[in-house]
């Protein structure tokens, strides 16, 4: 096996919405399927853009509201500090 896999989800967040203060074991991606997400460097993303974090990073908040689908995964042999 080349990764493990998390679930995968769809994630609706309503105009205004910022993700919790949060950190991730592995990587996390999205692919955004409506309205716009915004990295907290300033970056915006919209339909059609796919965003891969990789663990330990922070991010995201909408002005105009969006869906995205997230993905998770760590690398094999990956472990908690």
């Amino acid at each position: 096996r080349a990764h493990e896999r998390k679930p995968t989800v769809a994630m609706r967040m309503q105009p205004g919405a910022a993700t919790l203060e949060h950190e991730h074991e592995g990587m996390e991606e999205f692919l955004i399927l409506e309205g716009e997400l915004i990295d907290d460097d300033g970056t915006v993303f919209g339909p059609g853009d796919f965003v891969s974090y990789a663990g330990g990073t922070h991010h995201s908040r909408t002005e105009t509201g969006c869906l995205i689908a997230v993905f998770e995964w760590r690398r094999p042999g990956s472990f908690d500090i």
